[in-house]
């Protein structure tokens, strides 16, 4: 009987290991692709940041000339935000959708990398 007692002991002591190991395991993966995900996410964010300043200097830019050749600088102004309404309706009728799902692709592939 106490040869029994040292298999099953044995036993209990593998499968605790087994299952501490994959544990470890599942934690390391898991903190793999979220680092991954954080990772691509804030580099994105960063070039956003300066592709977004950069259109705003030329936002402001064409606003002026514009407003200086038509005699009136708010002329410029409201044609530039008009152009941006016109764009901003288009992306939202036409682009939205397509954007939406590639957001999504990207991240589905980062977490299944």
């Amino acid at each position: 009987m106490g040869e029994y007692a040292k298999l099953y002991d044995e036993l209990f002591d593998k499968a605790k290991e087994y299952t501490t190991t994959s544990y470890e395991l599942m934690k390391l993966k898991t903190l793999e692709k979220a680092t991954s995900v954080l990772s691509s996410f804030v580099s994105r964010v960063v070039v956003a940041v300066f592709v977004v300043a950069f259109v705003l200097f030329i936002s402001f830019a064409a606003s002026f000339w514009l407003g200086d050749v038509l005699g009136k600088y708010y002329y410029g102004f409201l044609i530039v935000g008009g152009v941006y309404a016109l764009a901003a309706v288009i992306a939202r009728f036409f682009v939205f959708k397509r954007m939406k799902k590639s957001v999504g692709d990207v991240i589905v592939m980062h977490i299944l990398k």
